[in-house]
């Protein structure tokens, strides 16, 4: 999979080239409507796995593909930023500072989950009081 930055502004999507077609995929994407706040990590996190699941990056999230060790990464690297751009943008901005400054994405998610996750309590997500 290449990737290639379709300009130099900033808010233009990149291009992902896939066996012959390219998708649009703009870094500045919000995952959802509503924004991780603290209280709705179980919505949030389903959102944001089939989110990333349709773009066929999930491997960034779930720590599938490593960072290559030898040779040129661009290609993770770019990949990575583009999966963590989407989390960090799906958070309040109360919230992504304690995130900002962690690399890769699955730190990110990681760290989320430890933080925000109550195990498997599915009772939230439907606000059982």
């Amino acid at each position: 999979m290449d990737l290639t930055d379709s300009s130099s502004d900033i808010s233009s999507p990149i291009m992902v080239i896939e066996n012959g077609r390219d998708r649009n995929l703009n870094p500045s994407l919000q995952i959802r409507p509503m924004k991780f706040n603290g209280n709705n990590y179980l919505p949030w996190s389903k959102a944001c796995t089939l989110s990333v699941r349709a773009t066929k990056l999930m491997r960034y999230l779930t720590g599938c593909t490593q960072r290559s060790t030898i040779g040129n990464d661009d290609k993770w690297l770019c990949k990575d930023a583009l999966v963590m751009s989407w989390l960090l943008n799906s958070i309040e901005p109360a919230l992504s500072p304690q995130f900002m400054m962690m690399d890769p994405a699955k730190d990110v998610w990681d760290a989320i989950a430890q933080q925000y996750s109550q195990g498997n309590n599915y009772a939230q997500a439907y606000e059982i009081r």
